[in-house]
């Protein structure tokens, strides 16, 4: 009895293009060592709060100190 793996080899084909399509969107292969992946620095033009619209941050003190 053989098995088929024909048709399940080609859904892992697409799901391994479907996959680096992805990785590609927040790395890039290692020229180094093509088996590996980098990450790639995120975009840094993204509009930040300004100052007064940044949430305060509280320092809390434990239970019981003064």
């Amino acid at each position: 009895m053989e098995i088929q793996t024909t048709h399940l080899k080609q859904k892992l084909e697409i799901e391994r293009a479907l996959l680096l399509r992805q990785l590609q969107k927040v790395g890039r292969i290692n020229p180094d060592n093509t088996a590996d992946w980098e990450p790639v620095a995120a975009d840094l033009n993204v509009d930040t709060a300004e100052e007064e619209e940044r949430a305060a941050i509280t320092i809390l003190k434990p239970r019981g100190s003064k």
